[in-house]
């Protein structure tokens, strides 16, 4: 719906793509991204709500440009104080890591862990690397339980998500 500008930000193809940006919760100043398809199609999108968090560029018309994506706002975790962390701050702790994959489960009691798909189980050194990232985001998330397992859950799509509510 858009590609990247030289000069930053996102310009979005506007002849065949309205969008428009919806206050999110929690979301600073980045909201919901809805699409709505212009071009004659046998479906149509109408306000088609994607699932991601955009911020829209200051001073400039939303619909033909916007600043940047932020993620998925259905990737958030919340803490058992009621904060919110999106789970992109767990892959900026893991990018050193050799991970294959990983996936955050929360149970109803707010209880963390994090599954993850390695060739090799962490070593404690990588492990305490792990923690120690995420103690700089959240202090109650370095000790996050690591749980290494041979596949991640995956929806009827086939799609693996990043944050997985049980109970």
């Amino acid at each position: 719906i858009a590609h990247e500008q030289p000069r930053g930000g996102y310009a979005v193809f506007w002849r065949r793509y309205f969008i428009e940006v919806l206050p999110s919760s929690g979301a600073g100043e980045a909201g919901d991204i809805l699409v709505t398809s212009l071009d004659p199609r046998c479906l149509p999108l109408i306000r088609y709500r994607l699932g991601d968090l955009i911020v829209p560029s200051q001073g400039i018309d939303p619909v033909t440009e916007f600043e940047a994506v932020i993620g998925r706002c259905n990737d958030t975790i919340v803490l058992p104080d009621g904060q919110e962390v999106h789970s992109e701050a767990v892959a900026h702790a893991l990018r050193t890591i050799p991970v294959t994959g990983f996936q955050l489960v929360q149970s109803s009691s707010r209880e963390l862990v994090l599954r993850y798909t390695c060739p090799h189980p962490l070593t404690e050194p990588q492990s305490a690397e792990v923690r120690s990232r995420l103690g700089q985001v959240r202090s109650v998330l370095a000790s996050i339980r690591l749980d290494r397992v041979g596949e991640l859950e995956q929806t009827v799509a086939g799609k693996t998500k990043v944050v997985c509510r049980v109970g």
